[in-house]
């Protein structure tokens, strides 16, 4: 038997959740990974896969091999992953986040940009070539494109 009326359309497929790996250098808090495991997203902890006391070069070759964004609070990790044409050349497509601000107000500042980082993301993810560098400080956040 025919219905009478039409059937509603089906819905589309809600597109895939967007991920982000991301690896926390040793300064950083827990709190920071514990913000991106709230929104979806995959904190990987510094004790995790290296040694306390690690190397800068060794902490951003980790993040490399985990298809991980760096989240780095020393200023000596600006030096490898400067931005695009200051960094080490090996590290020119490393995606980095770098805390600017003190310890406690890390995970809050990084929980009020998250928006705008998810959205950095799929920008980096659009363009073939590109690097997610974010810097978050106490009263301002920058990207780099």
């Amino acid at each position: 038997m025919k219905r009478p009326w039409p059937t509603p359309p089906l819905p589309e497929a809600a597109p895939a959740k967007l991920i982000i790996r991301v690896l926390l250098d040793e300064g950083v808090p827990v709190s920071v990974a514990r913000a991106f495991e709230g929104c979806g997203h995959v904190a990987i902890r510094h004790a995790d896969v290296l040694a306390p006391g690690s190397d800068d070069l060794l902490v951003a070759r980790a993040a490399q091999v985990n298809d991980a964004t760096l989240i780095a609070v020393d200023k000596d990790m600006k030096r490898i992953t400067g931005r695009y044409g200051e960094a080490d050349p090996k590290f020119q497509l490393l995606n980095v986040i770098k805390i600017g601000c003190s310890e406690p107000l890390a995970a809050a500042r990084i929980a009020q940009a998250m928006e705008l980082i998810e959205l950095e993301w799929r920008f980096r993810c659009q363009q073939r070539g590109r690097r997610l560098y974010i810097e978050i400080g106490p009263h301002w956040i920058r990207t780099h494109r």
